[in-house]
């Protein structure tokens, strides 16, 4: 039995008929017939309840038809996903990092996926936060790996939320502190990334929520190297996720806890709303959902 016949099994108990069979599968009458010979001999029951010009279908007929069905929904889902990755292996992707070291998080996934699909030419971009979401919104990238709570004209797949972490330098604290409250903290300045950027915003509020407004100082810039040298030379402090702080680490900084400040850290892969993804970049999607999920799931 193979698949040809059984999708003119389910039109013949479609229309009822060989004829009308005949004419949705461009054959023959004569070859229908002999077609359904052959399956009711391979099978060793009677499929079809012959009467007159009618075909109906007996118990064996009807059991054979729910699970051709199926069969047949099954294998037109892996014909669609075999062409998707055809597309996906001479595909190409536009994919965007904020100049805050981030793009060190996705090393691993980015090594992933080009040892999945070779062919696929990648293009990658690092830019400040607010030139890398104008960039998304122009579609001079596919997707982009957004911090913070992403604008309202997109959208996005969660990857993970990263717990807050002050950096304050080693003077401004004990020996051994661990943890700092939000209060404490904001009796130095805070040093946030380039003025208007969605992650001062997400920090800010979330500060407000708490009762409490810290002295702001917008330095200007998404180096978070830069930043962390601010901090070990006293300049102020700083909020970052937790998973940055694991490539910026000064020996003249605490990395300290914060007890009252919820996860605002959201990592994001973000698209613009409404536009359709390319199949290289649904492949991207996909492997990241799994990507991090079991990361998640092992932590």
């Amino acid at each position: 039995m193979d698949i040809k016949t059984l999708r003119l099994f389910v039109e013949i108990a479609k229309h009822g008929s060989f004829a009308e069979a005949a004419k949705v599968v461009c054959a023959t009458q004569s070859a229908v017939s002999k077609a359904m010979k052959g399956l009711e001999s391979e099978m060793g029951v009677q499929l079809l309840a012959r009467s007159g010009r009618g075909k109906g279908l007996t118990a064996a007929g009807n059991l054979l038809l729910r699970r051709a069905v199926n069969i047949l929904h099954e294998m037109r889902g892996l014909e669609g996903e075999l062409a998707e990755m055809q597309q996906v292996q001479r595909g190409s992707l536009r994919i965007g990092f904020p100049r805050m070291g981030t793009s060190a998080y996705y090393a691993g996934l980015f090594t992933e996926f080009r040892q999945r699909f070779p062919a696929i030419d990648v293009a990658m971009v690092v830019e400040p936060l607010d030139r890398l979401e104008a960039q998304l919104r122009a579609g001079e990238v596919d997707l982009a790996a957004l911090v913070a709570p992403a604008a309202h004209d997109f959208d996005w797949q969660h990857v993970r939320t990263e717990p807050v972490v002050a950096l304050v330098p080693q003077a401004f604290v004990p020996a051994g502190t661990t943890r700092i409250s939000l209060a404490d903290l904001a009796q130095w300045p805070l040093i946030l990334f380039e003025e208007g950027t969605t992650v001062n915003q997400a920090l800010l509020q979330a500060c407000a929520r708490q009762g409490v407004r810290p002295r702001v100082s917008v330095m200007g810039t998404g180096q978070v190297d830069f930043m962390v040298q601010l901090v070990a030379q006293q300049l102020g402090v700083m909020l970052l996720p937790r998973a940055i702080t694991r490539w910026s680490k000064h020996p003249g900084v605490r990395y300290l806890d914060v007890d009252d400040l919820p996860s605002i850290w959201h990592f994001t892969l973000a698209w613009r709303r409404g536009v359709p993804h390319t199949p290289a970049a649904r492949a991207w999607l996909d492997l990241a959902r799994d990507y991090f999920q079991v990361r998640e799931l092992g932590c």
